[in-house]
């Protein structure tokens, strides 16, 4: 059966689009972030990462840090509504930390980092002397930089991770000890999504939940819907398959945007879907 065929005759009914408003801000693709290592809590894996942010100086170099976040390995990272340095510049330095599970859940970097349950109380992440007194913990590192547009959520450009002196570096041509100790799966973001068409849309404004349908080899399916943004899991998957994609994006279950997805499977690791751009139908 061919792929389109799939998804067509598995999509629910469609609806002109919602109006919405669009992100003002910056978008961190988790995806291409962690390429190469995947999402989870074994070695080698990406647990969480933080962002600490800064204004770009006319010298090249990073400003005191103005906020930061600290955010799911499979969740891309959004910081909306930037205020514009002081001489009108919208371009940003994001220094990013990533932790292991291992890393993040020593108490001297959960205590400073990990959000409560109450959602009045501002996360100790988004405060970046917390995330930087944390820093010498974190697993890998790098840096992206943003421009920040009016109405668009503005994809940093971020350089590979790079391991720390603590992180984790195995011996060359030894086997991952943990390789193979957890779920082969796929998980695909459901917070927002830049637009073909520009700007983006977000959970709760442009649409409530997601579906997807997939197909790897001879391999097909569709993942149960779930209100957004709950991550959509595609569980268990084929290790070390390349997963075709196609996201739905619904509000009171009729679809207002799609979206087409991919994702290669690694042995026993959750891996992040990277989608491209939505669709508004």
């Amino acid at each position: 059966m061919a792929l389109a065929a799939l998804f067509v005759a598995g999509c629910p009914s469609t609806t002109t689009s919602t109006p919405y408003t669009p992100i003002t801000g910056i978008l961190i693709r988790s995806s291409t972030l962690v390429a190469g290592h995947g999402c989870g809590t074994g070695a080698n894996q990406v647990y969480k990462y933080a962002a600490v942010v800064s204004y770009e100086t006319d010298a090249g170099g990073p400003s005191a840090p103005i906020t930061s976040g600290v955010f799911d390995c499979f969740t891309d990272g959004i910081i909306s509504n930037l205020p514009a340095s002081d001489n009108g510049s919208s371009a940003f330095d994001i220094q990013i930390y990533a932790y292991d599970a291992t890393s993040f859940d020593l108490p001297s970097v959960s205590g400073q980092l990990q959000c409560g349950t109450n959602a009045q109380v501002q996360c100790p992440g988004d405060i970046p002397a917390n995330v930087v007194a944390v820093e010498a913990q974190a697993t890998w590192t790098t840096n992206c930089t943003a421009t920040q547009q009016q109405g668009v959520s503005s994809v940093a450009a971020c350089g590979p991770l790079e391991p720390t002196a603590v992180g984790v570096q195995p011996d060359a041509g030894q086997p991952d000890a943990g390789a193979d100790a957890g779920l082969t799966q796929i998980t695909i973001a459901t917070s927002s999504f830049s637009l073909q068409e520009g700007g983006a849309i977000a959970c709760g404004t442009a649409y409530d939940s997601a579906n997807a349908f997939f197909l790897a080899g001879a391999q097909m399916g569709q993942t149960t819907p779930s209100p957004c943004p709950t991550p959509l899991l595609i569980t268990p998957a084929t290790p070390n398959a390349s997963y075709q994609i196609n996201l739905y994006l619904l509000k009171s279950n009729s679809v207002v945007a799609t979206a087409t997805c991919t994702a290669t499977t690694v042995l026993g690791a959750t891996v992040a879907a990277s989608c491209g751009p939505a669709t508004l139908n």
